[in-house]
């Protein structure tokens, strides 16, 4: 299975997988939930959740809309950066390319070993 895992590259700006021996392609985990979602309107959703929902009314009570709309776009996007950079993290780890060269890695590689230690060696 590693042999397999060090084959698969991610092209981060096409945000594309494949296999570096076959040329297969693969989809991304999220191409692949978005066949059954329609598609995230930030922008939407955003508005709808500062003018409608009372937790978000209350947080962004000194914004003007447009500018609370703004202010939860960033947040997702600081978010999403965080999030990405764990995954990158991760993946590297699992390919044996990242070692635990710092404290907030060797954090992180050891609560991820100990959470695929829980539900078993199939977790990627």
């Amino acid at each position: 299975m590693n042999k397999i895992r060090k084959c698969i590259k991610f092209v981060e700006k096409y945000h594309k997988y494949f296999n570096t021996i076959t040329g297969e392609q693969y989809l991304s985990t999220t191409k692949f939930i978005s066949q059954f979602y329609s598609d995230f309107n930030a922008n939407k959703i955003a508005y709808d959740l500062v003018t409608t929902n009372y937790r978000y009314q209350e947080q962004y009570a000194d914004y003007s809309t447009e500018d609370a709309v703004i202010h939860l776009k960033q947040e997702w996007n600081k978010r999403t950066q965080v999030g990405n950079t764990v995954h990158n993290y991760l993946e590297l780890y699992l390919k044996g390319i990242l070692s635990k060269k710092n404290a907030r890695i060797h954090q992180l590689t050891t609560a991820f070993d100990k959470l695929r230690l829980r539900v078993g060696t199939y977790l990627l």
